[in-house]
């Protein structure tokens, strides 16, 4: 059972060719006489590029190169969400605390999740981890199994496994012995199938397979040896044995879904098992991780998005952020956030709605299955002190007819290639109402911004989802606002890009942000790589804020002199070198007061400022008493100052009577 042992997640990079940058490639940006830059990270450290063969033996029986013929045309798929709404719940269930929960009655404690295999709930009582790293031993299994639709226990399969173990929509299991063998037994217990797994067996025995898994049906086991470039499928039906030659075959992981098996290759290579054929057919879509397919139509977790693909090119963006774990029938489960509490939420893609959401304390975590038959089992669990074992493991059945309503669920659909048009329709509007102009990537044209070097931006949908993010934050600012920061240049120019590195001394290894000017022009370029656009609403006001410093020191030179009297004498290194071991004067350090809000507004002045800008936008009237402004007097006397310089040096602000910024102080009594 895949959730049983460790899942593998199959990630590939989505890379989807966007518009040019316009204006973007060059011999680089000079660096102006203050460069400012915003880390945006935690650590000091550099986090580089995170994600950051065998000779078969006599035993194959033939090779098979993959097909890479178009896939046939197929219908929209036949979604109905009624079936899953109108699904009624049990009679031996009874209805829980929540309306939409009903409880089962079954239990299981462990170290292992269950699975939910066709129309059975299989559940392991007993360790399925033997020690950890290559062994020679096995361990027992007791695998009990329910019937949803009834709750009557159908069986209980025991035995000894040697390392890998899952579950079969019959109800049965199939598992690989000490011997190197593979086996499945039906609901009594009765094996069906023994399978010599030949030279595979020491791959399994050793960690050296990067996959291995048993189609739901129990007809093909499919396996992959970390760095061969072929899959060895078996066909358990009549032991024959075939190698399929994949290219690439590296970093190769697996789902299984109704008898189809999906594999992902890095970069961008999707294939799906033919059974008809004994072949892999590639398809189209690039993957980042898989969460639903039916062989041609491909529901994928973007970057914290749901993404739809289907065959005849279309691209359906939920433009939710969310995790999502499950679909079935049109409706997508998925953890979404919302004022740093987690909501697990129901979507309706078919109408494009929100069908209630459920919540629990933050020590039970929930697990999602749908059977064949349309139910859906929640497992609630909450993890032991070691993160391996589990206190009482609860099911549940969920009636989604009686979740309460949520917030509508904005899609975005293109075809595939043309969202571009959305992007610079968007950017348009932007740059009509703020004056600020937005650049995105195209591939290998990747700029220098001071000692910054700026990765492309390729995903059209990372490009879109950020255009749109960035344009929320800007549309914050009072009207002239920002058209009065670039009086003095040519405009502001926004790019944004797939990572920020800092290359020469004196820089930070990473940045959410790099403020500088070239050719008369203002340049902010913005990492959007991150899964979540939430990062905007801290890098958008920080380098803004550097923006709005060249208007201030226009008006009044002296103003970071003025500015540093507010503060302890010496307190700023006039250094990025270092910066998080600044914690004098901080909250990590508060031996003689607070005065920063931590150690890289030590750093500058302007940096001190952007700071401050990020936790002002941050404050809201709801979390202003929990602010650090609450908190700490001196920081938010600073606040105020620099409040009290921009309405002074901006007319668009002092026209207003409260500024976005300024939300959360007012709850803390200031008064502009």
């Amino acid at each position: 059972m895949k959730h049983f042992r460790i899942l593998t997640a199959w990630i590939c990079l989505l890379a989807l060719v966007a518009a040019l940058f316009s204006g973007c490639a060059g011999a680089g940006i000079p660096q102006d006489e203050e460069t400012s830059l915003n880390p945006n990270s935690e650590t000091e450290e550099p986090t580089g590029d995170e994600d950051s063969g065998e000779e078969t033996d006599s035993e194959t029986e033939s090779v098979s190169e993959v097909e890479t013929e178009e896939p046939d045309p197929v219908q929209t798929p036949v979604w109905n969400p009624e079936r899953l709404l109108n699904r009624p719940i049990p009679d031996y269930c009874t209805q829980a605390e929540n309306q939409a929960l009903y409880d089962t009655g079954i239990r299981s404690s462990g170290n292992s999740l269950p699975e939910v295999h066709g129309r059975y709930l299989q559940i392991i009582d007993q360790d399925l981890n033997p020690a950890d790293g290559p062994s020679d031993t096995d361990a027992e299994y007791s695998v009990r199994v329910y019937e949803i639709k009834t709750g009557e226990e159908v069986g209980t399969l025991s035995g000894r496994f040697f390392r890998l173990m899952g579950g079969l929509d019959s109800g049965g299991i199939w598992w690989v012995a000490l011997d190197g063998s593979l086996n499945l037994c039906d609901l009594s217990g009765t094996v069906t199938v023994t399978l010599e797994l030949g030279d595979l067996t020491e791959a399994i025995r050793s960690y050296q397979y990067a996959f291995f898994d048993v189609t739901s049906d129990g007809n093909f086991c499919v396996a992959h040896v970390s760095g061969d470039n072929f899959v060895t499928v078996f066909d358990l039906r009549n032991g024959e044995r075939t190698e399929v030659v994949l290219d690439p075959a590296d970093s190769l992981s697996i789902l299984s879904d109704k008898s189809k098996l999906v594999l992902g290759s890095w970069p961008e290579v999707t294939y799906v098992f033919d059974p008809d054929t004994v072949s892999f057919r590639k398809l189209d879509y690039p993957c980042w991780e898989l969460i639903w397919t039916d062989g041609n139509h491909v529901l994928l977790n973007h970057n914290m998005h749901a993404v739809f693909y289907q065959p005849d090119g279309t691209v359906t963006d939920t433009q939710i952020r969310c995790y999502p774990t499950a679909f079935q029938d049109g409706i997508l489960f998925a953890d979404t956030w919302e004022n740093e509490r987690t909501i697990y939420r129901f979507f309706d893609l078919t109408q494009g709605v929100c069908l209630g959401g459920l919540e629990f304390s933050e020590l039970v975590n929930p697990v999602p299955f749908f059977s064949s038959e349309g139910d859906m089992v929640f497992c609630l669990y909450q993890p032991g002190d070691d993160h391996r074992t589990f206190s009482e493991i609860l099911y549940y059945l969920v009636d989604l007819s009686a979740l309460s309503g949520g917030y509508s669920c904005e899609t975005v659909s293109y075809q595939e290639g043309r969202l571009n048009e959305l992007i610079d329709a968007r950017i348009n509007e932007l740059t009509l109402k703020t004056g600020i102009q937005i650049r995105y990537g195209s591939e290998g044209n990747d700029f220098q911004i001071t000692s910054y070097i700026g990765r492309a931006a390729l995903s059209e949908i990372d490009n879109y989802n950020a255009v749109k993010a960035v344009a929320e934050v800007l549309e914050r600012y009072p009207d002239g606002m920002l058209q009065e920061a670039a009086e003095s240049y040519k405009g502001i120019l926004i790019y944004l890009c797939s990572g920020l590195y800092g290359m020469g001394e004196g820089s930070i290894s990473t940045a959410g942000g790099v403020t500088s000017e070239e050719d008369g022009y203002i340049i902010i370029a913005l990492d959007i790589s991150s899964p979540s656009q939430d990062h905007f609403l801290n890098d958008i006001p920080h380098e803004l804020s550097h923006v709005f410093d060249r208007k201030i020191r226009s008006v009044r030179p002296d103003y970071d002199d003025e500015w540093a009297d507010l503060s302890p004498s010496g307190a700023y290194t006039y250094s990025y070198s270092n910066y998080g071991d600044n914690l004098l004067y901080t909250p990590y350090d508060s031996s003689y007061g607070v005065w920063f809000v931590d150690g890289y507004s030590r750093t500058f002045p302007t940096e001190d400022r952007a700071r401050i800008m990020e936790n002002l936008f941050n404050t809201s009237e709801e979390n202003a008493d929990k602010s650090i402004f609450a908190e700490n007097q001196n920081i938010k006397e600073k606040a105020i100052q620099y409040c009290s310089i921009l309405r002074e040096c901006f007319s668009s602000c002092d026209s207003e009577d409260l500024l976005p910024w300024e939300i959360g102080l007012a709850q803390l009594g200031y008064q502009p």
